[in-house]
């Protein structure tokens, strides 16, 4: 169960990198740009 888990985690780790920012509540995020649709 513990290893499955760990193995989970290390696909998201690949797919997703954690950075610093990512650490941060999602207010610190929010900004004028962040509101704009990019796509």
């Amino acid at each position: 169960m513990r290893a499955r888990l760990l193995i989970c985690n290390q696909r998201f780790r690949r797919k997703y990198p954690v950075t610093p920012r990512h650490r941060e509540p999602p207010q610190a995020d929010a900004s004028p740009s962040f509101d704009i649709p990019t796509h």
